[in-house]
């Protein structure tokens, strides 16, 4: 199993991170990485590469949020990366698409109802009869279906 050792400095070496790994390191083997991103900058870390899954698990709870250089460490799994998504074919783009539309019932495309509690209808409602009120021309009785009605 690989180990990623992430967020280490500039200054970090290689014997800094074999030190760190001062009771796995004859059983490890450790390389420093620099990647260049995108925008310029510039990402170090390390791989150490066991051959027990066991002992790499063992190093893992031990060693996470050590500090090298005032840095606290990450370590976990090492991922390795690829630049396409490797579960699609790789000709998906040229490919028709014979399912059904299923983007159109996506939360993103629906139109989402104003939401409304109690309070609101009640106020709207209490500002309509006041309206009514101050106006005098509507009387209105409402009662039971056994009682008289009068509009």
């Amino acid at each position: 199993m690989e180990l990623f050792v992430g967020n280490i400095t500039t200054t970090t070496t290689l014997n800094d991170v074999i030190n760190l790994f001062r009771s796995f390191a004859s059983k490890a083997r450790f390389r420093m990485v620099e990647k260049k991103m995108e925008n310029g900058n510039r990402a170090y870390y390390a791989v150490a590469d066991f051959d027990s899954d066991k002992l790499a698990a063992k190093a893992i709870k031990r060693l996470n949020g050590s500090i090298i250089r005032g840095q606290n460490v990450i370590i976990r799994e090492f991922i390795h990366r690829s630049y396409s998504n490797e579960r699609r074919a790789v000709n998906w783009r040229d490919k028709p698409w014979n399912g059904p539309e299923r983007r159109r019932n996506e939360r993103r495309n629906k139109v989402q109802a104003k939401q409304r509690d109690d309070f609101d209808e009640l106020l709207e409602s209490s500002q309509k009869n006041e309206a009514k009120e101050k106006t005098g021309d509507s009387f209105s009785i409402k009662a039971y279906n056994n009682m008289a009605r009068k509009f």
